[in-house]
């Protein structure tokens, strides 16, 4: 084909020229959601479709010298390209979650973490800015401590392993969360841990000498800790059912969920061999903890699979099942007390149909409108054999561009956090580069191939 015709037709293309729809991105968490809109709080999505593609100015076709032998070489400058399509902002219902799920997993909005009246101290609530500095650096010097011993590494590398899982589960269960909450109990322990650290005073102390929390939840420390791993590892136990479509009742599968499950129960126990339970306690200083760490030299006990589907059985019914506690006796496994198997139960149940719930959620759109680019100074580097229909685009050369979103719609809080999140999302520029240079160059190739 004569190089003539190719800008003609590359012209033509472009009309058609076909630009993949983006994804649904993750934009933004936990947004409380404008009055109007028929969700209270949501995860907000943000995703491009509809492209077209056009030119409305010159294409030219240059010739250059080659350096292959058997091709011609020649350079297609397109001055501009005007690419238009829409955007979609879509919310995902969630529930309003008052815990910071960025590492802290401290109350946003209890009694610990309200609004001062005007004139207080600067700071919020039990935990002030100031406080909770502290306890971040803290937590990452004891951090720092335990990395300094092999046994402190392999302890830190069973949880790193599994805290997206953890997290997820905070996330997507409310079950989960007012577990945590309840009674301010957790709240104050972390409080306590954190004098008794600087002090090296007793961590855990036994429940006659001090209890944690208010009313009818106020309990040990020991009792309160215990409570949250078997909360946590059955909340687990029920994700890896759900996700594999499993019923309520069925066995633990092997993936992601149950093996977090078993590293939370392994930690506990773990713990149980330094004297401590949910019914006893053997007080530690945070020095004799670190001793115990970097002195064990001992297997750690570890559950099997086999053994968290014994417990899941243990926890069906009042008493355990005879069957359930007896393989749990032949095999030495740990035997629930009746607290845990009701507390499990409870658990289970809540949590497979908060996962199942979550699973049935539909997108709501929030806010639609156009986008649109003006490309400028684009150039593709084209080779065409002189004996055969080849086509080799060496080089597709896109300046950088931006988008611009029609934005006039958005309003509130919502909308503050859209725009902000938006300018940080790199990612999205780079992919939507790439899907244009991509279509440009099968435009290219379609425009240069000899009918």
């Amino acid at each position: 084909m004569n190089t003539s015709n190719i800008s003609a037709r590359l012209k033509a293309e472009l009309v058609s020229c076909g630009i993949k729809d983006t994804p649904a991105f993750p934009l933004a968490l936990n947004v409380k959601m404008p009055e109007a809109h028929e969700l209270d709080n949501a995860n907000l999505t943000f995703r491009f479709y509809d492209f077209s593609c056009s030119n409305s100015r010159t294409i030219q076709a240059i010739p250059l010298e080659s350096e292959h032998s058997g091709y011609r070489k020649m350079k297609i400058s397109i001055e501009q390209l005007n690419i238009v399509g829409r955007y979609a902002i879509e919310a995902m219902e969630v529930p309003a979650i008052d815990l910071d799920l960025g590492g802290t997993l401290m109350p946003f909005n209890s009694k610990f973490n309200k609004p001062r009246p005007a004139g207080a101290d600067e700071g919020t609530g039990f935990f002030n800015e100031q406080e909770k500095e502290e306890f971040l650096n803290q937590a990452r010097e004891q951090r720092t401590r335990l990395m300094d011993t092999p046994n402190g590494q392999q302890l830190m590398g069973v949880y790193d392993a599994h805290e997206e899982v953890f997290t997820e589960m905070f996330q997507n269960s409310n079950a989960v969360r007012t577990t945590w909450q309840q009674g301010n109990v957790t709240a104050e322990m972390a409080s306590h841990t954190s004098d008794a650290i600087k002090q090296d005073s007793m961590i855990n102390p036994p429940p006659q000498e001090k209890t944690f929390g208010q009313g009818f939840y106020q309990m040990g420390y020991n009792n309160n800790a215990f409570i949250q791993q078997v909360s946590l590892a059955t909340a687990c136990m029920a994700a890896a059912k759900q996700t594999e479509g499993l019923p309520n009742d069925a066995k633990i599968p092997n993936n992601k969920y149950s093996q977090a499950a078993l590293a939370a129960s392994n930690f506990k126990q773990a713990v149980s061999t330094t004297g401590n339970t949910q019914d006893n306690t053997t007080p530690k200083t945070a020095n004799q903890v670190y001793t115990d760490v970097e002195t064990n030299s001992g297997d750690v006990p570890q559950m099997t699979l086999d053994e968290l589907n014994n417990i899941q059985s243990q926890s069906m019914g009042p008493g355990g099942g005879a069957t359930a506690v007896a393989e749990a006796k032949e095999n030495g496994w740990y035997i629930l007390s009746e607290d845990e198997r009701t507390r499990m139960r409870s658990m289970m149940d809540r949590c497979y149909a908060e996962f199942c719930a979550f699973d049935e959620r539909k997108p709501l759109p929030l806010w639609e409108g156009t986008c649109s680019a003006s490309i400028c100074g684009t150039e593709i580097s084209v080779l065409l054999s002189e004996n055969t229909p080849e086509v080799i685009i060496e080089q597709v050369e896109l300046p950088v561009f931006d988008f611009e979103l029609d934005d006039s719609q958005w309003e509130e809080d919502a909308a503050d956090i859209a725009r902000e999140r938006l300018s940080q999302i790199h990612f999205v520029r780079s992919l939507l580069h790439t899907q244009i240079s991509k279509s440009l160059e099968l435009a290219t190739l379609r425009a240069c191939q000899i009918s």
